[in-house]
Parts: structure tokens; C-alpha cells; sequence
């Protein structure tokens, strides 16, 4: 079954709020292809850049070398994505009683949000730019042919662009380039669109240099799910939103095949019992990876399930040490859970993909209850669809927040690898 294309409205910008759609085909048959590799190079400090792939060389490869150090670059990447965690913690109102306009609610429409997101959305793009500026940089013949192709590819129309590294992990969604080669998006005079952020225009996943081959997760009879919760987070500021309670709820209805792990030792036994099968495995709970710019987080990056127990990225593994995964789809509802490394550290996601996950979607800095309670619904509800790709679908939630909703925050969701992965029924008689 093919994917079910979701609603789109159209809606018109002319109020400098960002969000109005181009008709563009939401079929990925016929978009171009890209494939770039980042390697960090021990010798000379930098980064190999390879492109191939239609949009830069059908027959061949481009070579280019980006002259940053991994510190200059992890500065770069944090800076965006501090800028993402200013609009979801941006607050208004009395100080004792604040209200949290992009954080309390998933729908933005309202004039008052649409005002806001006329000054926000020029930061969000402006710091999108200056990354994809940086991580394309002028400064090498190769790096700069490769950045010429890429913004003509970007501007003819939507793409399938693969970036693969095991050292470098920008939120490409985030990158943002004008259709307009002439706009200055540091003038005053600039307006922003969404439809010129990465992740919204383009399908697009980031690999390693080893990859599953796998696209299918088969079903013989119901899928096995395992759901890995904090129940705490539904007594939260906003408890009237039930984020475990509703993913619980709709997995259960799903599938009767549905382990619930609430505590650090089930997890802990699970995850190390040689016959562990989940084929899409949850997170809904509280995590630490980088922290917040008042509040950072310097330790090594850990989960929290109901009991307060923190498991930290040595913990998955210590318990993964001697096997993998089978083919599991990871999809982290947890703050900041789709970050592979801190400042120091790598993450408990990364090492859920050496070990042998199918894939994993995860967002890159907090993430507001409402959004993820609506997010988590809408994803679900496609993705337990035989046939459906986790690419298409992704890129589909961007746009269908931004449009629907008027919020951005579909572009904080990164796919480690996954592009084409999709749940197939399998045949009991074959």
C-alpha cells in the first residue's frame, strides 16, 4: 500500500509569518537524487566531502574538503539549535504566570502566534542559513562546486538527498536556502518561508558507513512493539495532555503484541535476553543529551523510565554488547533524543544504530507535550499502515504542520537512515 498523502491547506503569506505552499509533486518518483559523505580526516583536522549521485555527478563523484574542526562544527550545530529551544521556551505574559505561546498548544494560527512567528522565523532561517553557509563552505574549489549544484537542485524542486557520516551530525532538516539567489536573509527587508527550510522541501535521511539493507519490517500476524515510557510525564504542567496514555493506547490498538517497560530492570533484562524482538520500539520518557543553554548538560547522555533510574548511553551498551538489534524500527519521543552525540559524549541513539536498528527518528532539541502528543498520533496512524515509507512520512508531518498548524516544529524530527523503510504484511501460507 502506497502512503497516504495528508491533508495539505493551502494558506497565503503576505503577512511575513512564513508559511505558504508552491504546488510541488508529494510523490518522490522522478525527484533527482544526491548522496554527500562527511569523513573526518585525523591527518590534516578537517572533513572529506564526496558528492555523487544525479544532482552532482551521474557519472562519477565531486571532492571537496570542509576546513573546520569537529569543535568549530559541534559550535556551529549547537548555536541552531539553541535557536529552536528560544522558540519553544520563549514566554510572554506576567512572570509569576507565563504563558508559552509556541510550547502550550500545537496550533498556531492564531494573528497573535502569526505576529510572533514574523521575528522568529527570520531567526530560525537566518541561523539555517549560516549553517548550511558554513557546512558549504566557499572557502574549497570542490566543497564550492558542490554547493553550486546543490542550490540548483534545491531551487528546480524537491530532491532525495542522503547525507552519510559516522563524525559529522547536522540537523539537516534546519539547513535553510532561499529559492531566491539574490534575497540577503540579514537584510531587514527579508522574509522568511518555510518551504525554503531543507527538511521541508526535500526528503532526506542520514546514513553511516554501515547500513542496514533492510527497507521491510515483515508482519507475521501482529507487529511486535515495545513501549518504553515514563508515566510521570503525564502529571506534568500540562497534564490534561497525556502523552503515555496516548501512545500506549493507540499501540495497543494496534497490535495485542505490546511489551510495556516502565522500570530500568525490565529494560535492562529485556535488551540483554538473546531472543529480544521488538520490531518498533518506542521511547516516550524524559532524556538528557546536551542540556539547555541555562541549564547544560556536561554528563554522559541518560533516559529516565518511571522509576527515576537513569540509563546512560554505556548501559544500552553494556546490555547490547554481544548481539543486535532485529531490524528495529527506534522512534524517540524523549527530549532532545534524536541528538548521536553532546558536547563530549555520544548518545544512547547512536548506539541503538551500531547495534543494528532499522532506523531512527528522533527530535533535536526539547519537545513541547502538545506537539509531541499530536506529532506521536499522526505518525502512527501512518506509519502502522502496510506500505507506508517513514521518509515520505516524516517530510509529509513537516508540511502538513506547517500548513495545518502554522508550526515549524516538524523540522526538529531527524531520519537516521529509514528513507524507504515500511511495515509488510508477510504471507503465513509462504
Amino acid at each position: 500500500m502506497n502512503v497516504r498523502p495528508l491533508p495539505l491547506r493551502k494558506t497565503q503569506d503576505n503577512d511575513g509569518s512564513g508559511f505558504t505552499r508552491a504546488p510541488e509533486p508529494a510523490d518522490r518518483g522522478g525527484a533527482p537524487s544526491g548522496s554527500l559523505i562527511f569523513r573526518w580526516n585525523d591527518r590534516d583536522h578537517n572533513y572529506d566531502v564526496t558528492a555523487f549521485g544525479e544532482i552532482f555527478a551521474p557519472r562519477g563523484s565531486i571532492n571537496g574538503t570542509l576546513k573546520k574542526t569537529e569543535s568549530q562544527m559541534s559550535g556551529y550545530i549547537h548555536t541552531v539549535r539553541d535557536t529552536w529551544l528560544k522558540l519553544i521556551e520563549f514566554r510572554e505574559g506576567h512572570p509569576k504566570k507565563p504563558s508559552y505561546p509556541f510550547s502550550d498548544k500545537f496550533d498556531l494560527r492564531s494573528d497573535d502566534d502569526r505576529e510572533l512567528m514574523k521575528t522568529m522565523g527570520r531567526r530560525l532561517s537566518s541561523r539555517g542559513y549560516i549553517l548550511f553557509d558554513l557546512v558549504f563552505s566557499r572557502n574549497d574549489t570542490g566543497l564550492r562546486k558542490i554547493r553550486e549544484l546543490l542550490e540548483a537542485a534545491h531551487r528546480k524542486g524537491p530532491c532525495v538527498l542522503t547525507f552519510q557520516s559516522n563524525d559529522l551530525f547536522v540537523p539537516w532538516p534546519m539547513l535553510y536556502l532561499p529559492l531566491d539567489p539574490n534575497v540577503n536573509v540579514e537584510s531587514e527587508e527579508f522574509t522568511w518561508s518555510m518551504r525554503e527550510f531543507l527538511g521541508y522541501r526535500h526528503w532526506i535521511e542520514h546514513q553511516f558507513r554501515e547500513n542496514t539493507e533492510e527497507s521491510e519490517i515483515r508482519v507475521n500476524g501482529e507487529l511486535n512493539v515495545g513501549l518504553n515510557a515514563d508515566t510521570r510525564i503525564d502529571t506534568g504542567r500540562q497534564p490534561e495532555q497525556k502523552l503515555v496514555t496516548s501512545v500506549e493506547r493507540q499501540l495497543a490498538a494496534a497490535s495485542s503484541q505490546i511489551t510495556r517497560r516502565y522500570r530500568r530492570p525490565k529494560l535492562a533484562t529485556d535488551l540483554s535476553e538473546p531472543r529480544f524482538n521488538d520490531q518498533l520500539m518506542c521511547f516516550c520518557c524524559h532524556a538528557k543529551v546536551s542540556g539547555t543553554p541555562t541549564g547544560p548538560h556536561l554528563g554522559e547522555p541518560s533516559i529516565e523510565l518511571s522509576d527515576g533510574a537513569p540509563i546512560y548511553t554505556g548501559d544500552f551498551e553494556s546490555w547490547l554488547a554481544d548481539r543486535t538489534l532485529p531490524n528495529t524500527v527506534i522512534f524517540i519521543d524523549a527530549c532532545q533524543g534524536g541528538q548521536l552525540s553532546s558536547t563530549f559524549y555520544r548518545s544512547f541513539s547512536v548506539v541503538l544504530l551500531e547495534k543494528g536498528a532499522n532506523c531512527l527518528i528522533g527530535p533535536q532539541v526539547d519537545l513541547p507535550i502538545p506537539f509531541a502528543c499530536e506529532y506521536t498520533k499522526r505518525f502512527f496512524e501512518q506509519f502502522l499502515i502496510p506500505g507506508t515509507r517513514i521518509g515520505d512520512l516524516v517530510r509529509d508531518l513537516t508540511r502538513s504542520f506547517a500548513e495545518d498548524c502554522q508550526n515549524p516544529l516538524g523540522l526538529i524530527f531527524s531520519l537516521y537512515r529509514g528513507l524507504d523503510t515500511r511495515l509488510v504484511l508477510s504471507d503465513r501460507t509462504g
